[in-house]
C-alpha cells in the first residue's frame, strides 16, 4: 500500500490536528511536513505503548 503524503497532510489540516498515527502490520516511519506529524507504527509496537 502506498501512502500519499499530500492527502494525509490535507486530512490533518481539515480536521485541525497537528499529529496523528497510522497503525500498520509492520511498517514504521514518521512524516513531518508543514508543521504536521504523521507517525506510522506497527500494531504490536502501538499496543505496547498502551
Amino acid at each position: 500500500m502506498k501512502i500519499t503524503k499530500n492527502g494525509l497532510i490535507q486530512a490533518l489540516k481539515e480536521t485541525k490536528l497537528d499529529k496523528d498515527t497510522i497503525i500498520t502490520l509492520n511498517q514504521e516511519d514518521e512524516i513531518k511536513e508543514q508543521g504536521k506529524i504523521i507517525e506510522i507504527k506497527p500494531a504490536w509496537k502501538w499496543l505496547l505503548e498502551y
